[in-house]
């Protein structure tokens, strides 16, 4: 627009940049008049006014020519791709197949030395060997001095006679709950101990019961022969002898094992003693050697003393025959080894009777491991638990 005052309003003035004539517009009028090109011009121009320069428009690009443009080839149409038919015949199918990505395969962890070889190696792992030996020195500077000392010391006091037992029955649990945590550890076929290290008097009462029932359920023969031989001195001091009972039943799976192991002092002696009663009376020991361990598993797994019984142990022998030869075959090599090894350790002054235990405690942490690894290889076989042993 024009820059010009309003009484210059219809007139037509020279315009300052294109030098052309144009008429001003009047404000008040809301259409814009024209007036033809060629009209005189009647006014002074004024050539302070501005005026906008025209805008020109852009011609199109020009397009090639299409006889002139280079011929490009035909570029085929791009459809969606389908999925080929499984069923397709072979000679039907594309030669080249794309190879698909190969995903590294997980190496299988490999497991320990299985079996026999691994229950063997169990006790001289670090956690078991520090737990044997605290076990070792516990019992041996205890229970051993308490051996020695004279009956008629301990039913000095009523108090003497409930701590002895008290002690007794703390070192003699916490043994037997050791060997229990093992087996059961093993029968789940685990490699950690989670409850070794804990003191639990509520479960290591509880193995202790059951390390002790399932000895008298196997020893009973041989028991009650004990028993109608001394009934006479049981009936002179029923006191004493309830009291001895007592020990006798906390002491009585330590003492089958001490009994055990020292077979080579007792048998020589009783052979020259009475050489027809002999055989009868190793039968009895013999006999219940064989029948414990299978007891001792049934009772640790089932939680219970009545699992000790024959109509739960016949018969998972008889389900497991060669695999229980196995085991009892294991546990009269390492009887074996640990008594000439613990005649060995009597010529050795003071550490003699370390070794002796340290060598017990060891070997009956290898048999509670065979047995635990026992029950896991033929759980199926026996059917005892369909989702796993208890544990407390």
């Amino acid at each position: 627009m024009l820059d010009a005052p309003a009484e210059a309003a219809g007139l037509r003035v020279r315009c300052p940049v294109c030098r052309e004539a144009v008429s001003v517009p009047d404000p008040n009028r809301r259409r814009k008049k024209t007036r033809p090109a060629n009209e005189a011009i009647d006014f002074p121009f004024d050539e302070s006014t501005s005026v906008p320069t025209p805008r020109r428009k852009k011609k199109p690009p020009k397009r090639p020519d299409p006889v002139e443009a280079p011929s490009r080839p035909p570029q085929p149409r791009k459809t969606r791709p389908t999925r080929q038919n499984v069923f397709q015949p072979t000679e039907e199918r594309s030669t080249v197949e794309v190879e698909k990505p190969r995903r590294k395969k997980r190496k299988k962890r490999k497991e320990s030395n299985p079996g026999i070889m691994r229950s063997i190696a169990f006790p001289f792992r670090t956690e078991a060997m520090l737990t044997i030996s605290v076990m070792t020195v516990l019992y041996t500077c205890i229970m051993v001095p308490m051996q020695n000392v004279p009956m008629m010391a301990i039913f000095i006091s009523p108090r003497m006679v409930v701590g002895v037992l008290f002690i007794l029955m703390l070192i003699q649990g916490y043994f037997w709950h050791f060997l229990f945590e093992v087996l059961r550890m093993a029968a789940y076929n685990d490699e950690d101990l989670p409850m070794v290290a804990e003191w639990e008097p509520e479960n290591i009462f509880y193995d202790l019961v059951i390390a002790v029932g399932a000895t008298l359920v196997s020893f009973s023969p041989l028991i009650l022969g004990a028993f109608v031989i001394l009934l006479p001195a049981i009936a002179a001091h029923p006191f004493i002898a309830t009291i001895m009972i007592g020990i006798g039943v906390l002491y009585l799976p330590m003492a089958m094992i001490r009994v055990i192991s020292s077979v080579h002092e007792w048998l020589p002696f009783l052979i020259d003693y009475s050489p027809f009663a002999a055989p009868g009376l190793l039968a009895l020991v013999i006999l219940p050697c064989f029948y414990l361990p299978m007891a001792l598993m049934a009772s640790v797994l089932h939680q219970s003393v009545k699992a000790a019984f024959p109509w739960y142990v016949v018969p998972a022998m008889i389900r497991m025959p060669w695999a229980y030869f196995e085991t009892i075959v294991l546990i009269a090599g390492i009887s074996m080894v640990t008594v000439f090894l613990q005649f060995l350790a009597t010529y050795v002054p003071i550490l003699g009777v370390f070794l002796v235990w340290f060598l017990v405690f060891t070997g009956h942490t290898a048999i509670m491991h065979r047995l635990g690894s026992m029950y896991h290889e033929n759980r199926r076989a026996l059917d005892w638990f369909p989702e796993g042993p208890r544990v407390i």
